[in-house]
């Protein structure tokens, strides 16, 4: 259990890692003005939730004698402008039905929620940015820097884990493989069909898009975490299709068999594999 604990401790410490130099690269001058673009539509979206909660928290007042006054009218009309589309037909001084009245929270609840989408999909536009920086991050730390480091990443190296070959320790892991471990593990073909969805399509058909991959993308990271806990050889998906394993060694060299269950599913004690020392 002990290795399983520290193989995720290590990739969820590289990921917090991973995450501050994307966030450090993303607000760095050269994107001023996307960074600007974004802050500013955040604001705006702020503001129209605040718009929405408040006329949320009074138009039952307003509402209440089925009559909306000239002054209640002009007053709708300057602090909810996002919402003013709501009270078209309605005169100053005139008559609501009690239908209108009814349904009101119901019809703010949707208008909201489709000025919230409108706005989420626009920020997520001028965001790509920040996406592909954290594929080429991911791609040339879980790749390209995990092949030079003969199978480690900082963290693993802290924690002294290794990706190895399965069948043979010592073998060394071609660079294709560390970069479709990154693919596989990072979320980034999750991430980069995502960006190809938010490229191409409109805005209702994206939604539909991203729920059906947030789901699918759900289903995978659940799999991907039952199959790493359940093998006793914690060969999670990345590792069967690839043929590799990740291993724990102690300060000898000597790697540490950490076996979660036995065949009838008791604890087993993990113990110093003798005959196989890794390399440095």
């Amino acid at each position: 259990m002990k290795n399983f604990i520290m193989r995720l401790l290590s990739f969820f410490l590289d990921l917090m890692l991973l995450t501050i130099l994307v966030n450090a690269i993303a607000n760095t001058s050269f994107f001023d003005g996307y960074n600007s673009d974004i802050y500013l539509m955040r604001e705006d979206a702020l503001r129209v939730n605040k718009e929405y909660e408040k006329l949320n928290e009074e138009i039952d007042d307003i509402l209440k004698d089925a009559l909306i006054s000239e002054a209640e009218f002009n007053y709708i009309q300057t602090n909810f402008m996002d919402f003013r589309m709501m009270f078209e037909g309605i005169k100053a001084d005139g008559a609501v039905t009690k239908k209108y009245i009814d349904s009101f929270h119901e019809d703010l609840d949707k208008n909201y929620q489709d000025i919230y989408n409108e706005e989420l999909y626009a920020i997520a536009k001028k965001s790509r940015y920040q996406n592909v920086i954290a594929i080429v991050l991911y791609i040339l730390y879980f790749g390209i820097l995990q092949y030079i480091l003969k199978g480690q990443t900082i963290f693993k190296r802290i924690f002294r884990i290794k990706v190895v070959d399965n069948k043979d320790s010592k073998r060394k892991v071609p660079l294709w493989k560390f970069i479709i471990r990154a693919i596989l593990v990072c979320d980034v073909i999750f991430t980069t069909i995502d960006l190809i969805g938010l490229s191409n399509l409109t805005l209702d058909r994206y939604l539909s898009f991203n729920t059906v991959l947030g789901n699918v993308r759900y289903f995978y990271e659940v799999a991907f975490i039952l199959v790493l806990f359940l093998r006793d050889d914690q060969r999670s998906i990345h590792d069967l299709l690839l043929n590799t394993r990740v291993i724990r060694f102690n300060k000898e060299g000597k790697i540490i068999k950490d076996v979660i269950f036995k065949n009838n599913g008791e604890t087993k004690e993990r113990e110093v594999v003798k005959a196989i020392k890794v390399d440095d």
